[in-house]
C-alpha cells in the first residue's frame, strides 16, 4: 500500500450544534505545501497557505463530509502532488434545544429568540446580536446577559468576548404589561 504524504484530521468526529470541531492538516517533513482548501461539507469553505489548525462549528444537525484538497511539493525535487483526503463529521441537535426559548406571554403567545453574527465568532471580534421578538410596543425592553459577566439592551447588541469558551446568552424581553419571554443560546467562541 502507497504511504500518504498528507493527511486531514477533525477532532471530535461527532457533536452538536454547539460543539466546535477542529480540524488538522499534516504534511511529511520532507515535503513542502503549496495551500490548500478546506470545505467544510456545509457550504463554508477556507483557504490556507500553511498547515494550520481550523476551527468550525456547524449551525444545522446532520451528517457532513469535510474535503481538503491540497498541493504540495518534494523538497528536494520539482516533483508536484496534488491530493484530496476526506473526513466525515456528525452533527447532532442541541441537548436543549427544546428549552431554548420561551414564549413571550401575551394573546399571541409568539416566542421569543434571537440570532447572532457571526455565528463562529474569533475571540476579540465583535459579535451582533438581533432579537426576533414580537414587538407590541416601542417601550418592550430587550436585556442580554452575554453569559460571561456582561449585559447589553436594546433589540440589537454587540459584544466582543475576550477569550475562547462556549458562552450561554440570554435575552429577555419584558412587554407594557409586565409579560415576559425568553431566550438562551449558545456562543462558541474560538481562540487564535
Amino acid at each position: 500500500m502507497k504511504k500518504k504524504h498528507f493527511t486531514l484530521t477533525v477532532n471530535p468526529k461527532k457533536g452538536d450544534v454547539n460543539t466546535v470541531f477542529t480540524f488538522c492538516t499534516s504534511l511529511d517533513s520532507e515535503y513542502e505545501s503549496g495551500g490548500y482548501v478546506l470545505e467544510f461539507g456545509d457550504g463554508a469553505s477556507i483557504v490556507q497557505n500553511s498547515l494550520d489548525s481550523v476551527k468550525h462549528t456547524y449551525q444545522k444537525p446532520g451528517n457532513y463530509t469535510a474535503k481538503c484538497s491540497c498541493e504540495y511539493y518534494a523538497k528536494n525535487s520539482q516533483q508536484d502532488y496534488y491530493v484530496i483526503e476526506y473526513v466525515h463529521v456528525t452533527v447532532a441537535e442541541s441537548p436543549h434545544k427544546n428549552n431554548q426559548c420561551k414564549q413571550l406571554e401575551t394573546q399571541d403567545e409568539q416566542t421569543v429568540s434571537f440570532s447572532f453574527s457571526p455565528t463562529a465568532p474569533m475571540a476579540g471580534a465583535n459579535v451582533q446580536f438581533v432579537a426576533n421578538a414580537p414587538d407590541y410596543s416601542t417601550s418592550s425592553t430587550y436585556t442580554w446577559d452575554f453569559g460571561d459577566g456582561k449585559t447589553g439592551t436594546g433589540n440589537k447588541a454587540n459584544h466582543a468576548y475576550s477569550h475562547e469558551g462556549k458562552f450561554t446568552v440570554t435575552l429577555v424581553v419584558k412587554d407594557t404589561n409586565g409579560k415576559t419571554g425568553s431566550c438562551s443560546k449558545t456562543v462558541s467562541v474560538m481562540g487564535p
